[in-house]
């Protein structure tokens, strides 16, 4: 009978220990998949953060061609005023309001224009 318990005793220590381990390496794989999941999430906020940049730099690059096309477009209409401008000066003969030439196409010289023509 006392052996009966002894070995019941070493059966039940054997048990605890076996479920220790298996706790442990539970415990171990569950720590390894929040390592996981953490640098999971730090991907893809480095993800998202490069994809906000990445937008802002094509919005910032599309606003800087708009405005280039803008100011291309403002000198071509500028040229042309100048132009038509210097032909009315030579079909009349008239060359003593050379510098409003300075002020045509900006936006003090249309307002000149404007209150000229009323």
């Amino acid at each position: 009978q006392e052996n009966a318990e002894r070995r019941h005793r070493e059966a039940q220590l054997r048990k605890l220990e076996h479920d220790l381990k298996v706790q442990d390496k539970v415990e171990i794989v569950d720590q390894i998949q929040r390592a996981s999941d953490f640098k999971r999430m730090q991907v893809a906020e480095k993800i998202r953060q490069d994809d906000e940049r990445a937008a802002r730099i094509k919005a910032e690059r599309e606003a800087l061609i708009k405005q280039r096309k803008a100011n291309a477009k403002d000198q071509l209409t500028r040229k042309h005023l100048i132009m038509q401008k210097l032909e009315e000066m030579q079909i009349k003969n008239n060359w003593d309001d050379m510098d409003s030439l300075r002020h045509i196409g900006t936006s003090t010289g249309k307002g000149r224009r404007k209150k000229r023509g009323s």
